[in-house]
């Protein structure tokens, strides 16, 4: 059974108190990194909590530092979360977007990416933390922010990258970075497929 199979709107009292918290801390973790506050961003994760990125991955203190010093400012947008509970065990699924704007040659470009921010959580000591991260992208967009502006996305340099982060992928290979191309994907179903099993073998269910 998979951990998007359990049975919704079925909540005891503790269940809606571990929910409300899980997802106030998921949603609160994305306003720390949007803010730059840092030091409340690792407080999110357990000490062996480990987050994945487009371009760079690591355990919550590594990732931290190379985040934090990164020239890119991102702002998010989350939608909705939904929290999935078994025990101290939880899933938690951000449908969101984030925004960045950078300077790109003589332009100024805006960049859009809707993704779903895939965490596992855990409770120990009477606490919810995040133990792991990983985002699944379903489609991007970017332009220039003056309606004259001089940027236009290459069609070629687009197709070579996977289409649901394909202009993500682009900024990142600008500012001389190694994006990973083998993150989950609209366009890599059976990538996504793979994490939510390996998630639901993690759940127990």
């Amino acid at each position: 059974m998979m951990f998007y199979q359990c049975q919704m709107g079925v909540n005891t009292m503790e269940d809606v108190a571990d929910k409300m918290n899980i997802r106030e801390l998921v949603e609160y973790e994305r306003y720390c990194m949007d803010c730059g506050l840092w030091d409340a961003f690792r407080s999110c994760y357990f000490d062996d909590g480990y987050v994945t990125d487009c371009w760079t991955k690591g355990d919550i203190n590594s990732y931290t530092a190379t985040v934090s010093a990164s020239v890119i400012p991102v702002k998010h947008k989350v939608f909705n979360t939904l929290v999935w509970k078994n025990g101290s065990k939880a899933v938690a699924e951000c449908l969101a977007m984030y925004e960045c704007r950078y300077a790109y040659d003589s332009d100024i470009i805006d960049l859009s990416a809707h993704v779903r921010f895939h965490y596992r959580l855990e409770k120990r000591a009477g606490r919810w933390k995040i133990l792991s991260l990983i985002p699944i992208y379903e489609k991007d967009t970017m332009g220039s922010m003056y309606a004259d502006g001089t940027f236009s996305p290459n069609r070629a340099e687009l197709a070579a990258q996977r289409s649901a982060y394909a202009n993500v992928m682009l900024l990142q290979k600008k500012y001389g970075r190694i994006p990973d191309d083998s993150l989950p994907g609209e366009d890599k179903p059976e990538i996504v497929d793979a994490l939510y099993s390996k998630t639901s073998q993690w759940f127990s269910i």
